[in-house]
């Protein structure tokens, strides 16, 4: 696949949180930045298999916090 060089800007939180998620996910700022991108634009075929599978990795793990927060509570 082809690909084009570009630069831009971001503010330095969002940097420290793309570097912290690139770190985690072991992938390179690029990887992260053009699944961010195919994502929002809605061309999820784009978007990496080991990213798709870290994103739903993140989801379950969520969803298994708020249902334990939820069996907590039934239990008080």
């Amino acid at each position: 696949m082809a690909s084009t060089t570009i630069g831009f800007r971001i503010p330095d939180h969002l940097h420290r949180r793309l570097e912290e998620y690139r770190r985690k996910a072991r992938l390179s700022k690029s990887e992260v930045i053009v699944s961010a991108i195919a994502q929002y634009l809605g061309a999820v075929e784009d978007v990496p298999f080991s990213q798709r599978v870290i994103d739903l990795e993140e989801r379950v793990m969520t969803l298994e916090a708020e249902l334990l927060k939820i069996k907590e509570n039934i239990h008080l």
